[in-house]
């Protein structure tokens, strides 16, 4: 299937080799040129450096932990708000740079269990995983108007890395550019597919 992703620069993070190998070569299989990083660091100038631009980025982020709200130190908030904030920062420029070329695609993969508070849970990292889906939806009015795409999916243990590539690689296609502020669930039918 051709999803238009033929000499498209894909910067993807992930800090799971398995997500990073999953999401790479079924980006490759489609003609895109991928950088594959394991954490933000350096990974803009990376994939500029060896392709020229960046026209896609795909966070993979894992926001676990076990820490209570009400207990966590100062220090575990903002530990976990650290990896929202380099989120940010990321796509940030990136969608800068896509905005001049009137086309770009951001994606965020977060675990299923952001979607929900529950007693044995880790509520710290339920929140920063809720301000990163608040993040995608609410740049959407900033950068739809600019070609860009911003959508999110949310999987569990369960689901395997190429079934979530395949995800990825149609949310960042063609064929999904009408999609803006999507949150598609990969939990096997056990919760609604959209948040």
């Amino acid at each position: 299937m051709d999803l238009g992703l033929s000499g498209k620069a894909i910067l993807v993070i992930a800090a799971d080799e398995r997500d990073r190998e999953s999401c790479s070569a079924s980006l490759t299989d489609e003609g895109a040129l991928v950088l594959a990083a394991q954490g933000p660091e350096g990974a803009l100038e990376q994939i500029r450096t060896r392709y020229g631009q960046v026209d896609g980025v795909v966070f993979y982020l894992s926001v676990h932990g076990d820490h209570s709200v009400l207990t966590a130190t100062t220090q575990t908030l903002l530990t976990a708000w650290e990896e929202v904030v380099g989120v940010i920062d990321t796509l940030r420029l990136a969608a800068e740079e896509m905005a001049t070329r009137q086309w770009g695609r951001l994606v965020t993969v977060l675990p299923s269990e952001v979607k929900s508070l529950h007693e044995d849970d880790d509520d710290v990292a339920s929140i920063a995983g809720l301000g990163l889906l608040g993040l995608q939806k609410a740049a959407v009015a900033d950068v739809a108007s600019s070609g860009i795409c911003a959508n999110a999916i949310l999987r569990t243990t369960q689901s395997s890395p190429s079934e979530v590539a395949d995800a990825v690689a149609f949310l960042l296609s063609d064929g999904a550019g009408y999609l803006h502020g999507v949150t598609l669930s990969f939990d096997g039918a056990q919760s609604a597919s959209m948040f």
